[in-house]
């Protein structure tokens, strides 16, 4: 019989690293095209299985009547909750299907830092602008490099930036992403840390580039 208990022991087996296929109805590409374009056509959708992990599987409410459990997870990304519908449908006998999803957080954000959209569409331009976080606020979990002034010009015109001892605090591993910061805390770019003779970073993605050195503003009287 579908109970409780059958539906947490069907959840604990999910826990953890496994394989899982995406569903028909996704936006993984088979040939180039999108599978749900193909699935929507009637075509046949043969999606190979992904590496994902569950690290966290609540079982928070269960109505036996509806035969309706409510989950709370945290997963890696890629995690397709529908596919996980269906999965436990097909493990404990049973077809299933997602009736709901609600995105509570996303890394370090969280939903009780959004904004319902009608808010959105009302509200202010000064009242948006400080409901906005800034860059600095981005990607706190990576490690922060500081930048002197002539190492921001040369990250920001992409070259590789040598960097001085102890100015990395990241683990030193080739490759880490690593956030560059000015001397404000404002996030400039990102980039990954190079294994040379000399510790060095090069920018992936540069965000505010630096104004040029000796730069002039000139005013109208």
């Amino acid at each position: 019989a579908l109970d409780e208990g059958v539906i947490r022991r069907a959840l604990a087996t999910r826990l953890g690293t496994h394989p899982q296929v995406p569903p028909a109805h996704s936006a993984k590409k088979i040939g180039g095209q999108r599978a749900y374009e193909l699935a929507r056509r009637g075509g046949e959708v043969d999606l190979p299985p992904v590496s994902v992990t569950a690290f966290r599987l609540d079982l928070t409410r269960w109505d036996p009547d509806a035969a309706r459990a409510v989950v709370e997870l945290d997963t890696s990304a890629g995690y397709y909750v529908r596919s996980l519908a269906r999965e436990l449908g097909e493990q404990v006998g049973v077809p299933a299907h997602l009736a709901a999803l609600r995105r509570t957080a996303s890394s370090e954000f969280t939903l009780e830092q959004s904004r319902p959209l009608d808010e959105l569409l009302t509200v202010s331009v000064e009242a948006l602008t400080d409901w906005c976080l800034p860059l600095g606020a981005l990607l706190p979990s990576w490690p922060a490099v500081v930048l002197t002034e002539a190492q921001q010009q040369a990250a920001g015109r992409g070259q590789v930036v040598a960097l001085e001892p102890g100015q990395d605090d990241s683990d030193g591993a080739e490759g880490t992403r690593v956030r560059l910061l000015d001397q404000a805390g404002t996030l400039l770019a990102v980039a990954r840390l190079l294994e040379r003779p000399v510790p060095a970073v090069h920018a992936d993605i540069v965000l505010l580039p630096p104004a040029p050195p000796n730069a002039l503003s000139f005013g109208v009287r």
